[in-house]
């Protein structure tokens, strides 16, 4: 199953124009008598808008930089996911062949699976793990030869 990196889980937040601009204080009534108050209230909302706008190109780029990696890692996992699954569906389909072969008693497959089997059995340390293995079809005799050791 596929999960996000950690730093793509949160979703990130835009500030709202709104957020910007009710930083700047309309002028009382008062305020409103001081000569140049309109001109300084126009130039702090021009430049309100202009930290908006930069903020909102920044944020935007950041969005698009963040939705290109999320879509590089998923296509990466998705990628990965194919190669792996293809690999497990031939790998399956190699033991089937193999069983199917076993099964129908060719000697050369009955051979190799009985010493898969010796070869992955556990045996004490020291234990000698030299053996031929040959099948002989018109009988169906397994014939093992193992060497074992000689204790003193």
């Amino acid at each position: 199953m596929f999960v996000l990196p950690t730093e793509f889980e949160k979703e990130p937040v835009f500030t709202s124009r709104e957020e910007y601009f009710s930083k700047i204080s309309k002028p009382s009534v008062l305020g409103k008598l001081i000569p140049g108050w309109e001109k300084r209230y126009q130039k702090n909302l021009q430049e309100a808008e202009k930290l908006f706008k930069e903020n909102e190109d920044k944020f935007n780029a950041h969005i698009i930089d963040r939705n290109s990696k999320i879509t590089r890692i998923t296509e990466e996992y998705e990628n990965d996911k194919r190669a792996f699954d293809l690999k497990i569906q031939q790998r399956n389909q190699e033991v089937d062949e193999f069983e199917k072969t076993y099964k129908s008693g060719d000697p050369a497959a009955i051979s190799a699976y009985c010493s898969m089997v010796l070869e992955r059995s556990q045996y004490p340390d020291g234990f000698p793990q030299e053996f031929r293995v040959a099948y002989v079809p018109d009988p169906k005799e397994l014939i093992v030869e193992y060497e074992l050791s000689v204790r003193s």
